[in-house]
């Protein structure tokens, strides 16, 4: 009896962890599963909220409110107002950045990474970053730790009519010297590789707003 009983307990513990490893198996599966979901999901907003934002706002006029920005480039938090007219209107065509102090970090410090390569790459296109910051301090420590070295200007959230429809959210927009704003997009660190495409492909437009290829 004491024998059988001692094959009895070795063979329940086998099947015990038996069935444990195919729980935990199951339970890998099932969370493998899930990230893929929530991927896909998430990948599917983007998608929805880049197009919904580039159809409503792309060929709009930048400056129908003479946005006034202020140049905080240098180490100063004073700085003469000036209107944002002056900038799009110096080059044939300009990129420029939208940040917002509570985007996405990761997205913006990859974006600043692309920006400056495309700059080494085309040091005939005009790079601007408009911030919404409202503490000098932070913003003097982003732009360090960025190593942001284009120039950039103070504008007020809720001064440029995109950021209604991007409002938690860090975007790229082209301007024409006619202050026309075109090709807008949102930067997502998880895909890297649209933001490249999206750079790489910036010498493409169509002939109406200036582009050289």
């Amino acid at each position: 009896m004491t024998y059988l009983s001692f094959f009895g307990v070795i063979f329940f513990l086998s099947w015990l962890l038996i069935t444990a490893k195919k729980l935990d198996t199951q339970r890998r599966q099932n969370v493998s599963l899930n990230d893929s979901i929530r991927y896909v999901n998430g990948a599917n907003r983007y998608y929805l909220d880049l197009m919904e934002f580039k159809m409503k706002y792309s060929n709009s006029l930048v400056n129908k409110d003479e946005i006034k920005a202020y140049d905080i480039s240098r180490d100063t938090a004073k700085s003469i107002p000036i209107n944002i007219h002056s900038l799009i209107t110096r080059s044939r065509q300009s990129l420029f950045l939208r940040y917002t102090e509570i985007g996405c970090n990761e997205c913006s410090s990859l974006t600043i990474k692309k920006l400056k390569q495309l700059s080494q790459d085309h040091p005939e296109l005009p790079i601007y970053v408009l911030t919404d910051f409202t503490n000098y301090d932070a913003y003097l420590q982003w732009r360090k730790l960025a190593e942001v070295n284009f120039p950039v200007f103070y504008v007020k959230k809720g001064e440029i009519t995109f950021d209604e429809g991007c409002n938690e959210y860090s975007y790229l927009f082209l301007t024409d010297n006619r202050e026309i704003a075109y090709d807008f997009f949102i930067p997502n660190s998880q895909m890297s590789g649209l933001l490249d495409y999206y750079l790489n492909n910036i010498y493409k437009q169509p002939a109406e707003h200036g582009f050289k290829n």
